[in-house]
């Protein structure tokens, strides 16, 4: 999540400016509906070994499938939203949602260790509870470990400085000893933590806060004078501290810490890193840096961040920095998580999935309010939830329940719909397999899956105009994305507002 200060200073990258043609391929995904369903995109292929320390870099391009990584601990669909807390409200608000996930921010080791060896776990009783109600209530916690106790810390300032720095190498044995205790503790009952996300937004250069001494939820691990911008260091320390997590408990899921990705257009354009130059390397290449360090061994799946900003009417919205809207590629999650699928092929790294774990349609200019965005971003629930199951996400958590940051909340006083929506497209799409997309109608985005023994089919259009989709049969039920019965027939309308056909 960007707060407001980091947001101004990136608010030249998200302005409201029109958007090119989709820089990543566009290709249609193919393959049987198995439990081995594969997925067909264009990516970068090397020859490099899968478990390498170092990888070369890319050289050739081809088409490959990547396969769904089957795992039991996933939840059994992939909705989710981010909480503060768990009290009774929260509790029954997410109840409400239909969610199967929870993420909550965070277990915080300068809080439970600040002075080596002496683990204080008091420290954490609230986030215990939630652990268990959200575990009693059958919800599937994303748990976010950050905060770098000041004698951990790679570039510490003072002891009561920021503790969001990287970890330093020296450390890294300390750091893995902490996340054996904790993923000991925490990983079984009453708790039941299975999935750990090693920091949050870490790749964030902490030169971009106002103050040294000012702390943050970011992970400050990113380095602007690095060419891979920090992301070596911190991907030597996920694979240093892999096998002790899973020394605690082997079913442990180790994810990457929610990536911001906040990036230029041209590393968009497939540019290989480095990008820029010392003081102003590109944020992209992170997750690269990651990859050629921690290889196929330190990381379980990849968490990161995909966020589209309203564009000032009634079902527009983009982000600029990925190129991307909702006329051209549509949700950024296309955009992000093709990239990262990229890479991952790239440098042979295997049997890997994908977790957005932060993702809204945000409304920065709105200080109040706005109808408009409310609007849209109701209507971008089914957007993202749908394209997220087409690219294979096995998450995806809206940011946040109740909180006003830039108008993201799920549950706002000022409007039912967003909720509403994306309650129906849980209703919708939850427990259903992905089949494809159907290309028949241009300017109409139409996404297919198998639930049980029907087909649904969310449609959209994409260019603005109305639309008439023609069905060879009356379907079952029509609804639009709000749940209202639309008459079943033959023929469908279809405008900027989903809807979903079974």
């Amino acid at each position: 999540m960007l707060n407001s200060k980091y947001a101004v200073l990136v608010a030249g990258l998200i302005a409201l400016t029109s958007c090119g043609q989709p820089a990543l391929p566009l290709i249609q995904p193919g393959g049987s509906v198995t439990t081995t369903f594969e997925q067909t995109h264009v990516i970068t292929t090397e020859s490099a070994n899968s478990d390498m320390t170092t990888a070369a870099a890319p050289s050739a391009v081809t088409t490959v499938t990547l396969p769904l990584v089957i795992n039991s601990n996933f939840a059994s669909s992939i909705f989710g939203v981010e909480t503060t807390f768990i009290t009774n409200t929260e509790l029954s608000l997410l109840k409400q949602s239909g969610a199967s996930w929870v993420r909550r921010n965070a277990l915080l080791w300068s809080s439970i260790e600040p002075t080596q060896g002496a683990r204080n776990w008091a420290s954490m009783a609230n986030l215990e509870q939630d652990m268990i109600t959200a575990s009693a209530n059958g919800l599937q916690m994303i748990l976010i470990v950050r905060s770098t106790p000041y004698w951990a810390q790679k570039n510490p300032i003072s002891p009561a400085g920021p503790s969001c720095g990287a970890v330093d190498v020296g450390k890294f044995s300390a750091y893995g000893a902490f996340l054996q205790d904790a993923v000991a503790r925490y990983s079984v009952a009453p708790y039941n933590v299975k999935f750990w996300e090693i920091g949050n937004e870490v790749d964030v250069d902490p030169s971009y806060f106002p103050a040294p001494e000012q702390d943050s939820i970011f992970g400050c691990m990113g380095d602007k004078n690095d060419p891979y911008y920090g992301g070596g260091h911190y991907g030597k320390m996920l694979k240093a501290v892999y096998p002790l997590i899973k020394a605690a408990n082997a079913d442990a899921q180790v994810l990457t810490a929610g990536l911001l990705l906040d990036h230029s257009l041209a590393h968009v354009n497939a540019t290989l890193c480095p990008v820029g130059t010392p003081g102003s390397y590109d944020m992209a290449c992170f997750f690269e840096g990651m990859l050629q360090t921690a290889g196929n061994t330190g990381f379980d799946g990849v968490s990161f961040h995909a966020y589209d900003y309203y564009a000032g009417a009634v079902g527009k919205y983009l982000n600029g920095n990925w190129n991307s809207a909702w006329n051209t590629t549509g949700p950024v999650i296309i955009q992000k998580s093709r990239f990262l699928k990229q890479f991952l092929q790239a440098y042979g790294i295997k049997n890997k999935y994908l977790i957005n774990s932060e993702t809204a349609l945000l409304c920065g200019r709105c200080a109040t309010v706005d109808p408009q965005a409310q609007a849209t971003k109701a209507r971008y629930m089914a957007q993202t939830y749908a394209v997220a199951m087409a690219e294979g996400i096995r998450a995806q958590v809206y940011y946040d329940l109740q909180g006003s940051w830039n108008q993201s909340h799920l549950y706002s006083p000022g409007s039912t719909d967003p909720h509403t929506a994306y309650r129906v497209a849980q209703h919708e799409l939850a427990g259903s397999t992905y089949l494809g997309d159907d290309l028949s109608y241009p300017g109409v985005k139409i996404v297919m899956a198998r639930k049980g023994s029907h087909t649904v089919k969310v449609m959209w259009s994409t260019d603005g105009q109305p639309h008439t989709v023609n069905l060879p049969a009356v379907p079952q039920t029509v609804t639009d994305y709000l749940g209202n019965v639309i008459a079943p027939s033959t023929t469908i309308s279809v405008s900027l507002e989903p809807v979903f056909v079974e």
